[in-house]
């Protein structure tokens, strides 16, 4: 008789938990519990054998203790168990093993909920009883095959190999020590050489909490500082203006930052910029905001896509900015004859790229940007380009405050 015991005050959440767990077993049977000090009691009636007849049969269908009760797994919700600590979880599952509870080789293992997908302190629920930390909203496929897997536990694996074709997409995720933070992008330390262009998805305190610790970024260069050890920089793709938001703020009061500006020297050189909008007004403001900040960089809008023709003739510099409506799928250089020396940069009002599959839809731009642009950002990134342009007024626009953390 196996019976999953389950700490979750919402009884939906319950219900969605029964129905994954009873898809695997039919015969599970689940004890909702209300608090830990419920769990305690009922186990102690069970460990004692202290059930009044009429409770025997409500839990059990018997007449008699029944001496086949097998407990493979507990859910816990972590907002019920308080700051209960895994030694705690340690203990319990050494009770049940002692008591013949739960099977000795593979003892009963514990599985936790919350609500947010990275606990701030989810650490301290590592721990090998402790099978697996599951959050709000499930999915039925994948809690079902969870809950599979923790009640397997330690039985030994089968050594047949199992294959399926599958569409989803497995994110891969780093979570970095950030040594130095601008506007524009952050430095890391690492042992090892980071392939440049390469983008991925950072996590960091500097980048916001909960969901929005996340953001995109690409290396583009590494310095060795040491023996196996490198200074990698990076810049971001597709950040939005909350992300930028919550990086100034973090630099704004740290108290070990610095004001940096770049070089700026009148060198004239012929930078020009196309905008390939259907929009008016996404035009004249992009106009504005480049001509009021650079004194030599000259726009054009082109407004079919189909009078887009080539890099223009005798420009030193050249971006090229197209609004994601003008391209319905196939957003390649090769479609623009540009060479990987002249930027793309793609002008959305969509939302931020918070996905892999976002990424894979905006891979081949060098950045994306969201409407309404943000000046200073959009600024510094022309300049980091087209390091030769001549800013306006550099203290505001070019200089920004840099966070060191080493």
């Amino acid at each position: 008789m196996k019976f999953i015991l389950v700490l979750e005050p919402s009884k939906q959440i319950f219900e969605d938990l029964k129905a994954a767990l009873l898809e695997i077993d039919g015969k599970f049977k689940l004890k909702r519990f209300l608090s830990t000090a419920e769990i305690s009691a009922w186990l102690k009636k069970v460990i004692d054998e202290t059930f009044t007849e009429e409770e025997m049969e409500q839990e059990f269908g018997t007449e008699e203790m029944p001496t086949d009760i097998d407990i493979p797994m507990i859910v816990l919700n972590t907002l019920g168990i308080g700051k209960m600590q895994t030694t705690t979880l340690e203990k319990l599952q050494g009770l049940l093993i002692q008591h013949e509870l739960c099977d000795p080789d593979n003892p009963c293992g514990f599985v936790l909920l919350g609500t947010v997908p990275i606990p701030p302190d989810y650490r301290k629920y590592l721990h090998p009883c402790v099978r697996n930390f599951l959050t709000t909203p499930f999915d039925p496929l994948t809690l079902k095959e969870f809950f599979r897997i923790a009640i397997k536990g330690n039985q030994k694996i089968q050594t047949e190999l199992y294959t399926e074709k599958s569409d989803f997409t497995i994110e891969m995720i780093k979570e970095v020590n950030i040594t130095r933070i601008t506007e524009l992008g952050f430095r890391t330390s690492s042992t090892r050489e980071i392939p440049t262009g390469r983008k991925a998805k950072y996590y960091n305190d500097h980048f916001g909490s909960g969901k929005n610790r996340a953001i995109f970024a690409y290396c583009y260069a590494n310095n060795p500082v040491g023996e196996e050890e490198f200074s990698c920089s990076f810049g971001y793709f597709g950040i939005s203006k909350q992300h930028l938001l919550e990086i100034r703020g973090a630099i704004a009061n740290s108290k070990n930052s610095e004001v940096l500006a770049f070089y700026n020297e009148p060198k004239t050189k012929n930078a020009k910029m196309q905008y390939l909008t259907n929009s008016e007004g996404n035009f004249n403001r992009l106009k504005e905001i480049i001509t009021g900040k650079f004194k030599d960089i000259e726009v054009s809008q082109i407004s079919k896509f189909e009078d887009y023709k080539e890099k223009p003739e005798g420009a030193d510099y050249y971006i090229l900015i197209v609004d994601n409506t003008m391209i319905e799928s196939g957003r390649t250089k090769e479609r623009f004859k540009l060479s990987g020396k002249n930027p793309f940069i793609g002008f959305t009002s969509a939302l931020p790229i918070e996905t892999f599959d976002d990424l894979e839809r905006n891979a081949t731009f060098d950045d994306v940007l969201y409407l309404p642009v943000d000046d200073f950002y959009l600024a510094r990134t022309l300049k980091q380009n087209i390091p030769e342009s001549y800013a306006v007024n550099p203290k505001t626009d070019l200089s920004g405050e840099v966070h060191n953390s080493q």
